[in-house]
């Protein structure tokens, strides 16, 4: 079925329209480059010697369009949406891996919380055996120190505190 002078004016190339190359020698060195027409597609020559061309930009000189083939991309707005598409998974991801970076914050905080107050009471402990007075016998040497009445319940109440969580 051949087509009307209108239809083949309007499937001429454009300058600016997306092409691939196909069954000829450059369409093997440059296979699947989209290339953009840097011209509309003109007619050179005159008889016999009349031959379509169009200018591809980045390629040396004029090329036939019998070996060139119109690519429809997407649309601008299609290739935005999907980015902006793409771009809201990224960001879901990230909220997602934030999320869980946030309970494991709140977990270790919670776990350091529990480690400082063990410390504070490790350290009253640590005074109570520290502190001198409390190693010295009751006036007229009767009876026993603090130290020795405690006979080491607070330092086995820590240990056995800390061996409960590990």
């Amino acid at each position: 079925m051949s087509m009307t002078p209108k239809q083949i004016e309007e499937n001429k190339l454009k300058k600016g329209d997306r092409v691939v190359m196909h069954t000829c020698i450059e369409a093997e060195t440059h296979n699947g480059r989209v290339w953009t027409c840097k011209s509309d597609q003109f007619t050179r020559g005159t008889g016999v010697y009349e031959q379509d061309s169009v200018f591809l930009e980045g390629y040396s000189g004029s090329f036939a369009p019998e070996f060139l083939q119109k690519v429809v991309l997407p649309s601008e707005d299609e290739r935005v949406l999907a980015a902006l598409e793409e771009s809201q998974q990224q960001i879901n991801e990230w909220k997602e891996e934030a999320k869980q970076w946030r309970d494991e914050f709140v977990s270790k905080n919670d776990e350091l919380g529990e480690a400082q107050q063990t410390i504070a009471r490790q350290r009253e402990a640590l005074k109570f055996y520290a502190n001198q007075e409390h190693w010295e016998l009751p006036s007229f040497g009767r009876g026993h120190s603090k130290v020795t009445s405690d006979r080491g319940s607070k330092a086995r109440e820590l240990l056995e505190e800390g061996s409960d969580k590990a």
